[in-house]
């Protein structure tokens, strides 16, 4: 009696999970992704860069698996195209890394940026303007897509201020962009003080 309820991924009304509208043009689109403690955010963080690159998340929907069986191969046609890269402040590279290759998602259609090793040690004790500039230059060579993992700890590392944040690196990175992903979490948001 038991049946199992089949969904599907669409974040867009052109039913898709990384619309073609947001790449149309010289306009610079933000997408900002919440999660809570407790939960990953890295199952959508894969399934966008699926998406991204292959048109669909075909790990999460049903209907494009079973396409995928039927033809024998993931076609490409309808995918977005674009260059995507990855950066983190909690997560290294090997952890996308192997999340992606897992999908089987051809490595040299992403790029991982890790700002996680060693970051703080690097930056220790460099005024919050070069901090951020030089973040700046890790995605010189990013054009198409960003996803971008908790950069709001850079508050609390450097002392940066939500203002200073935005306008002097999350501004300026979507400029560098078609679409940026920020993907944060929420608890440090919902302290009532």
């Amino acid at each position: 009696m038991s049946s199992i309820q089949k969904q599907e991924l669409v974040l867009f009304s052109d039913h898709s999970v990384i619309s073609q509208q947001l790449f149309l043009g010289e306009h610079h689109n933000i997408i900002f992704l919440t999660h809570r403690l407790g939960t990953s955010s890295s199952w959508l963080i894969n399934a966008l860069v699926e998406a991204n690159i292959l048109g669909t998340p075909y790990s999460l929907n049903e209907s494009s698996s079973a396409a995928t069986t039927k033809t024998g191969a993931r076609s490409s046609r309808d995918s977005v195209k674009t260059p995507v890269a990855i950066a983190s402040f909690i997560h290294e590279a090997t952890h996308f890394g192997a999340s992606l290759n897992k999908l089987n998602i051809d490595s040299s259609r992403f790029e991982i940026l890790d700002l996680l090793t060693d970051f703080v040690a690097r930056n220790l004790g460099k005024p919050s303007d070069k901090i951020l500039s030089e973040l700046l230059q890790r995605f010189a060579a990013c054009s198409g897509t960003i996803l971008l993992e908790q950069p709001e700890l850079l508050m609390s590392l450097f002392c940066i201020s939500s203002d200073e944040l935005h306008l002097k690196f999350i501004t300026p990175l979507a400029k560098k962009c078609s679409l940026l992903v920020i993907v944060s979490s929420v608890e440090g948001f919902d302290n009532e003080f």
